[in-house]
């Protein structure tokens, strides 16, 4: 005798199928297999009741805030970089360069070791991949909601298995703008007040244009006088000023190395240290120089603080820590 997978079904008394289709039903089960299904039906209810009702969202998939970052500076040395700089000057394009960097592999000596946050770093690069659809690789813009969070990454050295845990502080352009005009507004950004390394990005494109440079210069400078002034940031930060897309610097060399000279004499005995950098984080025809730079720019972010000294830690082997487990190299 026939029986039917469907609670409703009449088959086992009348011989007819729910849906009609006879003995062709793929619901139909002999009767050998009613006695399995039986048997098996609490264990697979008590399975189901086990479950929770509210599924856990996936961790990582926005930036941390300032209690969850709190957790890794208070259970052992941790270094805080926070990013500022006018609308567009490319903080975000950086950060996801570094993500894509250490896809590859290591990056200036260092072994990706983790993240909370990866997901985030995934999103940043979503529009510059062919499967996003767009005709021209593009970037996210960062909101203004995120001002005070945090990207997690931690690295491990590949001379000696030192493990280092970053958390990375992305200012919005809009932001820095109104922290320059309003110190209740630069009051606001939490993160400055305990930033290891503040890196302040200058849009190359921008000193290329006579009508734009003076206000980007402008900008950065009243920007450190603010934050200065203020005393979130002093002699226990690490100040790095980043000039962006030096694909579009088109020759302007000279206003670039006069807005350096001039902001070393200006603030460079008021933070611990002063250090230049010229990038391009995504030049389109590939002309110019990108991993080398963004990695002593990161390995400086790692080997760096002038807020307490850095740990002298054990040799570990490689090979007792290092696995090929994923592209991440984890």
């Amino acid at each position: 005798m026939l029986r039917c997978k469907l609670d409703n079904c009449p088959v086992a008394k009348d011989g007819r199928c729910l849906e009609g289709r006879g003995a062709d039903c793929p619901n139909l089960l002999p009767e050998a297999d009613v006695s399995a299904t039986v048997a098996e039906a609490p264990k697979s209810a008590e399975v189901r009741n086990s479950l929770p009702t509210v599924l856990e969202p996936l961790p990582g998939r926005a930036p941390l805030d300032v209690a969850e970052a709190r957790m890794f500076t208070q259970r052992g040395p941790s270094i805080v970089v926070a990013l500022a700089g006018m609308p567009e000057c490319g903080k975000t394009s950086l950060l996801a360069r570094l993500h894509q960097m250490f896809q590859a592999g290591s990056v200036a000596g260092f072994d990706f070791a983790g993240s909370h946050t990866l997901p985030y770093f995934e999103e940043l690069n979503w529009l510059a991949t062919i499967e996003s659809g767009v005709q021209q690789p593009t970037m996210k813009r960062s909101s203004s909601q995120f001002d005070n969070s945090f990207l997690h990454i931690a690295v491990q050295s590949i001379d000696n298995g030192t493990r280092t845990e970053l958390l990375l502080n992305d200012i919005t352009g809009e932001t820095f703008e109104k922290a320059v005009a309003s110190q209740v507004e630069c009051d606001k950004l939490i993160s400055l007040a305990r930033a290891d390394h503040l890196v302040v990005v200058v849009d190359g494109a921008a000193l290329a244009e006579l009508l734009l440079r003076h206000h980007h210069i402008e900008q950065t400078r009243d920007f450190l006088q603010r934050v200065l002034q203020s005393g979130q940031c002093g002699p226990q930060t690490a100040l790095h000023i980043l000039i962006s897309k030096l694909d579009k610097l088109h020759g302007q060399e000279a206003v670039a190395v006069k807005m350096e000279t001039e902001s070393r004499a200006r603030f460079g005995a008021a933070f611990g240290s002063i250090n230049f950098w010229r990038i391009a984080a995504r030049p389109m025809d590939g002309s110019l120089p990108t991993e080398e730079r963004i990695g002593r720019l990161f390995a400086s972010w790692v080997g760096t603080t002038h807020r307490y000294p850095m740990p002298i830690l054990p040799v570990v082997p490689r090979s007792a820590w290092a696995r090929d487990f994923c592209r991440y190299g984890i």
